[in-house]
């Protein structure tokens, strides 16, 4: 009972910093798509998109080490830090070297590329910070620093895009300076800079971290390139403004990741340090469980109001992007089941099969993008995603049996993804009496999860209750 404790506990740490910052964040959709083109939408998301690419080249995934290391209670928390950041700040020096050559040299002149650039240097210093604040339990630390970043993006947004109408680069600089002051923070107020050794780094440890981090590259890659390729490919072969659209399309799905996130954020924490326990896998189980309940229900109620979320978030320029929405709400379904899995392969120091099963989703999303996105445009795209995060669970089923025992239960599993698929092309069909049969759906979902609604309310009374006996004592 004391681990999942501790596992709620941390949920609504991170719940309370990244809920309000992502939430922000969220409010401000309506906001870009009125003061952005569709076309101007597009090429910021394809910016980001590229910085996607780079952080993970360029700083060899160290903050990944320093999470992991930085928990493990055998290696020197200085020496696990110094060599994050001082990794990342060599990355952050090749990579403006090297793309301020490559731009001369292939005469690039893409809108905003040396943005793209600075962004990704600051996203790499801060992914350390971060990281680092949750590996040393800082985990309240950790959630101011995520609501304080994102306030300072909101408030700098606001006052480029309205005041001073700089358009994709004042977008860009709101994002570089909110990770500055997210890194100056963590330093500051977390502390962190004492932690920093201006010395000959450990070589023991510095070498297990880059033995872990190194292989995540490629697996970050194919990640990206399932993520990504359809984003580029709609650019290339349908134009900026249906990137853009397909952009707004992700943003109710994004929402979904925001949720279950913070849940894999605590889980992550739990994973780590469960690891060698005996009975790891009953624990794992019962987890799952708890997610499957959390990401179908999520997901049906998300997709019966998808036309009118649309409506609120957007302009009428964007408004066919809610085809293309309900498909990746349902891929969502199916990445946070894989995102779960993924959390084994970094807690026992396995990252090579993350590699593999990544690699896989991301062949399978670039020939089905090849095929699907000349077709059918956005909507091919996210059929495509949805299918590669299919895939991608599905392989990391099968990998991680030789780690732990799952249990799985397939029927409700099965029964769940059935409705849910349903739903979907209900809905995409705009069948006659849609919503009402998508609402059946809905309810379906949600009975066959009842015992896991049951179980939720009862422990979560059981916590407020002790919660206030604990108060109550306090107080005496």
């Amino acid at each position: 009972m004391q681990r999942e404790k501790k596992l709620v506990s941390n949920i609504m740490i991170f719940a309370l910093g990244n809920l309000g910052s992502k939430f922000l964040q969220f409010l401000l959709v309506p906001f870009y798509t009125a003061v952005l083109a569709p076309s101007e939408y597009g090429v910021v998301d394809i910016l980001q998109t590229g910085s996607m690419l780079l952080i993970p080249i360029f700083s060899l995934t160290i903050s990944e080490s320093v999470f992991r290391y930085g928990m493990d209670k055998s290696c020197n928390k200085k020496s696990v830090f110094s060599i994050g950041f001082f990794v990342s700040l060599i990355g952050s020096a090749v990579l403006i070297v090297l793309g301020s050559v490559g731009k001369k040299i292939f005469h690039l002149e893409y809108q905003g590329f040396y943005l793209m650039l600075l962004y990704s240097v600051v996203s790499m210093m801060r992914n350390v910070t971060s990281q680092f604040l949750r590996a040393i339990g800082k985990v309240k630390l950790f959630s101011i620093d995520n609501m304080l970043q994102t306030l300072a993006i909101v408030l700098l947004n606001l006052l480029l895009l309205i005041k001073f109408r700089m358009g994709i680069s004042g977008y860009m600089w709101g994002y570089i300076w909110g990770n500055i002051v997210s890194v100056l923070f963590a330093l500051s107020v977390g502390k962190l800079w004492k932690y920093l050794e201006f010395r000959k780094p450990d070589i023991d440890t510095a070498k297990q971290m880059l033995l872990f981090s190194i292989p995540l590259v490629p697996n970050t890659i194919c990640w990206w390139i399932s993520s990504s390729t359809d984003r580029l490919m709609l650019v290339t072969m349908v134009g900026e403004s249906s990137n853009g659209i397909y952009s707004i399309a992700h943003k109710i799905p994004s929402v979904i990741n925001i949720v279950i996130g913070i849940f894999i954020q605590a889980w992550q924490i739990s994973a780590n340090e469960e690891f060698d326990k005996k009975d790891k896998g009953q624990f794992y189980s019962a987890i799952f469980d708890y997610l499957v309940f959390l990401s179908f229900s999520i997901c049906s109620l998300l997709m019966l109001f998808a036309k009118v979320e649309i409506r609120i978030l957007s302009n009428a320029n964007y408004y066919e992007a809610w085809k293309s929405m309900i498909v990746l709400i349902l891929g969502m379904v199916f990445f946070t089941f894989a995102q779960f899995l993924g959390t084994i392969y970094t807690a026992n120091k396995k990252t090579m099969m993350a590699f593999w099963t990544n690699l896989l989703a991301a062949i399978v999303n670039v020939i089905l993008n090849m095929v699907f996105v000349p077709r059918w445009g956005a909507v091919g795209a996210a059929f495509t995603t949805c299918f590669s995060y299919f895939v991608l669970w599905i392989s990391r089923i099968i990998t991680t049996k030789s780690i732990v025992e799952i249990t799985i239960k397939v029927k409700k599993v099965v029964f769940c993804s059935m409705l849910l698929c349903i739903q979907t092309i209900l809905q995409l069909l705009e069948v006659k009496f849609w919503i009402l049969f998508s609402s059946i759906c809905a309810v379906g979902i949600i009975a066959l999860n009842y015992k896991q609604i049951y179980e939720l309310l009862t422990k979560g009374i059981q916590l407020v209750k002790a919660k206030c006996n604990t108060l109550s004592y306090k107080k005496r």
